[in-house]
């Protein structure tokens, strides 16, 4: 598996992952959050529930973490993985801000 720039490492169940925010988790993503727009997957990413949180992890993970055994994750490990999680989507847009802000 390859590193990039952005990835978060975590140990899950034993297991290595990374977590990885690319155009096509971002568009899983909104779709099985049933965020139609920027504005509506920011706010649901701001009021996260556990089941959301399981359904990020399945999307980000890198080897796939299927969302069967996601589901298997008990609340506490799924909650361990959420600031690598917020994590991956502070890297990803960091750059897009420093560039809003310059302008």
């Amino acid at each position: 598996m390859t590193y990039h720039p952005g990835d978060q490492r975590v140990i899950i169940d034993g297991q290595g992952y990374s977590l990885r925010l690319t155009l096509g988790a971002l568009a899983e993503i909104s779709e099985r959050l049933s965020a139609s727009s920027p504005k509506r997957l920011s706010h649901v990413l701001r009021t996260l529930s556990a089941p959301q949180a399981r359904i990020l992890l399945t999307c980000l993970s890198v080897p796939r973490i299927e969302h069967e055994n996601a589901l298997a994750l008990s609340d506490a490990e799924v909650a361990a993985v959420l600031p690598s999680i917020c994590s991956v989507f502070e890297k990803a847009f960091a750059n897009f801000s420093e560039r809003q802000n310059a302008q």
